[in-house]
């Protein structure tokens, strides 16, 4: 009897549980493009000059806290809503000779979910560990290419009407290219015009006593944006940007909503020296203009430049 009833709530609940590994994910896909622009400020651009001779260098490491929320409106039925939480560690490598820069790091997240469906209340939390890899090219003083790519698996926890539990692994793969150009550089103030292309993959292996046991999702999106820039004075900059994000391939997860195809980002940020090597910077992100999600972002971070 036990066991039956596990499977029946298991199905019952299956589609909400979805809809939670989908949120995760589109989560993600918002946080890449915010996070890209921030990584390496207190070294680019000119940092590539600052750093001795020689083929490779590191010129500086970095800590960062993040949290990215997102929450189904109440148009779609049974909506759910997730919380994110993670740490960022890295290090950022001048290539002096090159006129590059690469950028290891690893992050841990922690994901707790809450949704619903006509059967089941579900609750999940979920842990995923990865790494990324990015490079970042100066191919003109006004202009940076950059590209890179990420992986990361985890485990998610679930548990259907708070009792019954089921199990997911995870496994999300990603890779972006994209360019910075600066359109106009004063004293103070900095605008630039920035577009990425990123590809996003994740893959789900449900509990085998699921109706389903294996389920995968794939985003295609380009993001395309104005930043700007103030320093208010030497030491103290503060940031703002806006781009339009459009999906431009989506295969949706079994059972998850389907996900606007365009909604914009607004974004503002701060970064401030603490001594000639290290500073604080943070910045907040909003999504606009998505009729089915609401999703905010923060981010605070510490960077040390040798």
């Amino acid at each position: 009897m036990a066991a039956r009833k596990y499977r029946d709530n298991t199905r019952a609940g299956g589609r909400a549980a979805l809809t939670h590994v989908g949120a995760a994910l589109l989560a993600a896909s918002f946080w890449a493009g915010a996070a890209n622009a921030a990584d390496v400020e207190p070294v680019l651009p000119d940092g590539i000059g600052k750093v001795a001779p020689g083929y490779i260098t590191l010129a500086g490491v970095f800590a960062e806290g993040t949290y990215v929320g997102v929450e189904q409106k109440d148009r779609i039925p049974n909506p759910d809503s997730s919380d994110t939480y993670g740490v960022r560690l890295g290090a950022v490598f001048a290539l002096p000779k090159a006129g590059m820069f690469v950028i290891p790091s690893v992050e841990f997240s922690r994901t707790d979910a809450t949704g619903s469906n006509a059967f089941a209340t579900i609750d999940s939390d979920s842990t995923v560990r990865g790494g990324e890899l990015k490079l970042v090219f100066i191919a003109a003083s006004n202009l940076f290419v950059h590209a890179g790519a990420s992986g990361g698996s985890g485990r998610q926890d679930l548990r259907f009407n708070k009792l019954v539990p089921s199990t997911t692994n995870l496994h999300n793969y990603s890779a972006y290219a994209g360019a910075d150009m600066v359109v106009y550089d004063a004293s103070d103030i900095t605008v630039s015009v920035v577009n990425e292309l990123s590809y996003n993959y994740l893959v789900a292996n449900f509990d085998p006593n699921n109706t389903v046991d294996r389920g995968s999702s794939r985003i295609w999106s380009n993001e395309l944006g104005i930043n700007g820039a103030w320093e208010v004075h030497p030491g103290t900059k503060l940031r703002a940007g806006v781009s339009w994000a459009s999906f431009l391939g989506v295969r949706e997860m079994i059972g998850e909503v389907s996900p606007d195809r365009n909604f914009g980002i607004l974004s503002l940020g701060a970064s401030q020296s603490i001594t000639d090597s290290v500073s604080l910077y943070g910045s907040v992100g909003r999504v606009v203009f998505d009729s089915k999600r609401d999703v905010s972002s923060a981010k605070i971070g510490v960077m040390a430049v040798f």
